[in-house]
């Protein structure tokens, strides 16, 4: 019986971060309600304040759902166990893009964090969050760049925080050209074309070769 109340439970907080982030995305986080969130789950107001205080716990929980398995990536890329950081760093990217184009709740989560969340009072929380992001995320590329240099695939002249930066910023980009304009870009084919082309010109040219080889193969 315990079992089972606790698969109820969490069946109904799932439901409850699915129908969020529909609201977030029809309405923007803003504007968004927790009786909204409530009525799209088909649960009472009180169910949804049984597993989440506020409406940014709420967000908080849409965003870790899907952000989890990156960071995780992210963790094992940063602790220099790779003899080819550079190879590991476009694996990690060719994933990415993979689950963006074919998984619904990557998509729509970094669209609302691109496109839907509208810098407000009770927002602000939000905008500090992904600030950490951010930097976390081009920390971990830079010790990425730190062990290809340390390693001679990385051209001597180059600083990996600079490296990370630029990477971090061009990927940021063009996931944002994708968002507005996905019939004009293929996410695994210019993305992965972006960052070969970064990767190779960062990497000295006894690896440049690393970053040739083919991607996984586009799903049907």
């Amino acid at each position: 019986m315990a079992r089972r109340t606790k698969e109820d439970a969490e069946a109904t907080r799932s439901s409850i971060l699915d129908a969020a982030e529909l609201c977030f995305l029809k309405k923007g986080v803003a504007r968004t309600t927790l009786d909204d969130i409530a009525a799209q789950a088909g649960h009472t107001r009180g169910a949804v304040y049984w597993h989440f205080a506020n409406k940014l716990e709420v967000f908080e929980a849409v965003m870790e759902r899907v952000e989890s398995p990156f960071i995780s990536q992210l963790d094992q890329i940063a602790s220099n166990n790779s003899d080819r950081p550079l190879q590991t760093l476009r694996q990690f990217h060719i994933t990415v893009f993979d689950e963006l184009t074919h998984n619904a709740h990557t998509r729509n989560a970094v669209e609302i964090s691109y496109l839907h969340c509208e810098l407000a009072e009770e927002t602000r929380p939000i905008l500090s969050r992904e600030q950490r992001g951010a930097t976390q995320f081009q920390e971990r590329m830079k010790e990425a760049f730190a062990h290809a240099k340390r390693l001679k695939q990385l051209r001597a002249e180059l600083d990996p925080s600079v490296c990370s930066m630029i990477l971090r910023c061009a990927i940021s980009g063009l996931i944002r050209e994708w968002l507005l304009n996905p019939q004009l870009i293929s996410l695994e084919r210019d993305g992965l074309g972006l960052v070969d082309t970064l990767l190779n010109s960062f990497a000295t040219e006894s690896s440049a070769a690393l970053h040739t080889s083919p991607a996984r193969k586009q799903r049907a």
